[in-house]
């Protein structure tokens, strides 16, 4: 018997291999149930399945200075594989701490470095290619996952896509074999679990055993649009007559994505001013985010989107609520229009702001629950490392600070940190030359990380 059939028989008399009926995060009932998590109670078992993973990766010949396990299943074959091999390990943690360097991989690495994911089982591939995203933001190359269990759903060909290789120790169905070989199995069962892997193909963006998190419809427009106009860049028309917005709105239509402006302090400003906008923004392919921050009960931001002179909801594609009066400030804007994009202030950019970790947490936590209609977040960074946008403010050439205790980060600085759209206003509309200084941070913000969301999201 060779060793991969023999790790397979310790795996099933330890209890990682269940049959019957179980129903799964997603709602679908399994004939099978897979556990790897026991491993950690079974040193010896370990210490042999991370062994078969690095031979699996000599086997293919992955070139790797790193390796990283994807949390929390993976990082003890990781962790043993690190130290029996003398490969420096990458620690990648759920989320990033709140305190000290509040980073999301610990561990020491170069720009460029090839870094190897450890994986215990894919499904779709959905958390190993997060991983890789968190990985390849930092500056690393990400190129092969090697992985204890593939459960033939489909990760082999959705993270090909990503340019990610799988290999796996054994699949499924050399499982249900393998235990059908030794009489631990009868075929009725082993053809129920076959069935079962055809019958339920997956793809990326499923995290293993859940549901997906779907793409926000106007998510995916959003970053067409990036990609096609290979800009990620928001320009913020803050000026108080409703000519000058109108006019830098065309001016400056070809090199960004979004125009973000505040319609009450546009003198003359009224729901036909916001059509002409609207008509601009179909000619140049950018959206219209009204920065209203919406902040009441329902009833009373239903009205105030879609009343007054302003009449808001006729002529924008995005606007943002602070999340402090609960989910009353989300079904305000959804009863009006469900196709609206939301995106809840996390996080300020001024000195002295009242949003504490605390409340950025919750803010995240209300978005997450209204999927529906929110597309992101107003912040600093990014919080979640799924599809939300991240839509940054007090971005600036020069990073030093602006009048009223506004502070400034550089586009380099905003992108690193997470960002996908950065917002620009005074360093772009009080220039000499608007429409050349918007070019200027086009380029500066259209980064190889915005081009990779690009193929991840559009």
């Amino acid at each position: 018997m060779d060793k991969t059939s023999e790790v397979i028989i310790e795996l099933y008399k330890i209890g990682a291999f269940k049959f019957g009926e179980f129903k799964l995060k997603s709602g679908i009932t399994s004939p099978i149930y897979v556990d790897l998590r026991v491993l950690v109670s079974f040193p010896k078992i370990l210490t042999d399945i991370s062994c078969l993973l690095y031979n699996k990766s000599r086997e293919n010949h992955c070139q790797f200075e790193n390796v990283c396990g994807v949390p929390y299943t993976a990082l003890p074959m990781s962790t043993v594989i690190s130290t029996k091999y003398d490969i420096p390990l990458l620690m990648r943690r759920k989320e990033a701490k709140s305190y000290g360097t509040k980073q999301l991989v610990e561990g020491y690495f170069k720009k460029g470095d090839r870094c190897l994911i450890i994986e215990d089982i894919v499904t779709s591939g959905g958390s190993v290619l997060e991983t890789a995203q968190i990985l390849r933001n930092l500056g690393l190359e990400v190129r092969d996952t090697v992985v204890v269990l593939d459960r033939e759903q489909g990760a082999i060909a959705s993270l090909k896509n990503h340019n990610i290789e799988v290999h796996s120790i054994f699949t499924l169905s050399q499982v249900v074999d393998c235990l059908l070989s030794v009489g631990k199995l009868n075929s009725s069962i082993v053809n129920n679990v076959k069935t079962f892997i055809k019958e339920n193909q997956v793809t990326c963006g499923k995290k293993e055993e859940a549901t997906e998190t779907k793409i926000h419809p106007l998510t995916r427009r959003i970053w067409e649009v990036i990609k096609e106009k290979q800009s990620n860049l928001c320009v913020s028309l803050d000026v108080s007559e409703s000519g000058d917005l109108l006019d830098l709105a065309d001016k400056l239509g070809p090199y960004v994505c979004m125009i973000k402006v505040h319609a009450d302090i546009v003198k003359g400003f009224n729901v036909d001013v916001g059509l002409q906008l609207k008509a601009l923004a179909s000619k140049h392919n950018y959206f219209i985010f009204e920065d209203r921050k919406f902040a009441d009960i329902g009833k009373t931001v239903s009205m105030q989107f879609s009343g007054g002179n302003l009449e808001i909801s006729k002529w924008c594609d995005i606007v943002n609520v602070h999340a402090l009066p609960g989910p009353g400030v989300i079904a305000g804007i959804r009863t009006v229009r469900r196709d609206v994009g939301i995106l809840v202030l996390a996080q300020m950019s001024s000195e002295g702001n009242l949003l504490n970790e605390s409340y950025t947490k919750s803010a995240v936590e209300l978005s997450s629950a209204n999927r529906d209609c929110v597309i992101g977040f107003i912040a600093q960074e990014n919080l979640t490392n799924d599809s939300f946008i991240v839509a940054t403010p007090g971005v600036h050439l020069s990073t030093s600070s602006g009048d009223l205790g506004q502070t400034y980060n550089s586009p380099q600085k905003a992108i690193e940190k997470g960002s996908d759209i950065i917002i620009v206003g005074s360093g772009i509309i009080k220039s000499d030359n608007p429409v050349e200084a918007a070019e200027n941070y086009r380029k500066a913000s259209f980064t190889a990380k915005i081009l990779e969301k690009c193929a991840l999201y559009s």
